[in-house]
């Protein structure tokens, strides 16, 4: 189906041989996460259950939303959970191993290895510390 041409009309006071367009522009606009009422009315109008449709589609979603945001907090606190598991068990191995050093006689070595992750941890609590504040 053809659109039908455009009539423009020639103004009273333009002389003739000069063609004049007028363009109007109509805008809405709304901040809510859904159109106001009256406008999903006009959206019924020119498709069929188009208020419903475009609901129905919001709230799948804010269902999506919250299922997303759902899965990003469970993932930050499985890796929270497996960091302080694996910080555990590696102070747990460098303890063990700088208790077995000094026991045959390598004092500095224990001294160092078991200095330097105890200072590891006291930095990592202080940097938590001071990030929440």
């Amino acid at each position: 189906m053809k659109k039908p041409v455009a009539k423009r009309s020639q103004p009273q006071n333009s002389p003739p041989g000069q063609n004049h367009t007028q363009i109007s522009v109509h805008s809405h606009k709304w901040e809510a996460p859904i159109p106001p009422p009256e406008v999903l009315e006009r959206f019924s109008d020119v498709v069929e259950n188009g208020a419903e449709r475009i609901v129905t589609a919001w709230e799948g979603e804010i269902e999506h939303r919250r299922d997303m945001e759902k899965s990003e907090l469970r993932r930050f606190y499985n890796d929270a959970t497996l960091g302080k598991i694996l910080a555990f068990l590696f102070v747990a191995l460098a303890l063990s191993i700088s208790g077995y050093a000094a026991s045959v006689g390598a004092e500095w070595f224990a001294t160092i290895l078991a200095g330097g992750t105890i200072a590891a941890v006291v930095g990592a609590f202080v940097k938590v510390q001071t990030r929440g504040k």
